[in-house]
């Protein structure tokens, strides 16, 4: 069960909704006017014209995948992937949802990085190669081959996720509602699309089930 915990303990935490970034198919430009850079195949979102690259996807799915895994299993279940989330909607498309918008958010809040006056002091980049150590070495090892990542590339999304974190901090001094307020108008200016490496991604092949448990 350490792996379990583990995967628990390093996760994204992703909350149970469906609202997802608005993505469409093929290249095009988004409605920002910015370039689209889904025709490369290195990346697998662009997210209002910034492009977000495989291994990173990966990263975020198949923790999410992980995750859900470990909280069936803690209910003495397994998850059905192929199952309703809700109706017309499996937990494999439901979850896929989740962890596009949260990918969005991430890459917005982050391109608002030099107009909040946003980076990383020493301290934090030590702590995000401590964080990246320990995913390493601690995570289980089926896990860690599906993601793929090297280590450099992870410390680059770890640093991504704090700089995300203190930009949203910035922009709520004043109200709590101003992130969530700026990221609901952003998603209605852009468009999202989504290259073949997006769809590749699935959960048909378990990373934890209740055999793990014993």
């Amino acid at each position: 069960m350490k792996k379990l915990a583990v995967v628990l303990m390093l996760a994204v935490v992703f909350t149970m909704t469906l609202t997802g970034c608005s993505k469409d198919k093929g290249n095009q430009e988004t409605t920002a006017g910015q370039v689209d850079l889904s025709s490369n195949s290195e990346v697998a979102i662009n997210a209002g014209g910034i492009g977000v690259l495989t291994d990173e996807v990966r990263y975020y799915a198949y923790t999410a995948q992980a995750t859900y895994e470990a909280y069936y299993i803690s209910e003495n279940k397994n998850i059905d992937w192929k199952s309703d989330m809700k109706k017309g909607v499996s937990w494999q498309e439901g979850v896929k949802s989740i962890v596009l918008d949260d990918i969005c958010r991430r890459e917005y809040f982050c391109s608002l990085a030099k107009k909040y006056d946003v980076q990383l002091s020493d301290s934090d980049e030590d702590n995000v190669k401590a964080a990246v150590n320990d995913f390493f070495e601690e995570s289980d090892s089926g896990l860690v081959k599906k993601i793929d990542i090297k280590r450099q590339r992870l410390i680059e999304v770890f640093e991504k996720q704090k700089i995300q974190q203190r930009v949203e901090s910035n922009v709520n001094s004043s109200d709590d509602n101003a992130a969530d307020n700026m990221y609901k108008k952003w998603k209605k200016a852009n468009t999202v699309t989504a290259g073949a490496s997006w769809d590749e991604i699935n959960f048909n092949e378990h990373i934890f089930t209740l055999e793990d448990a014993k």
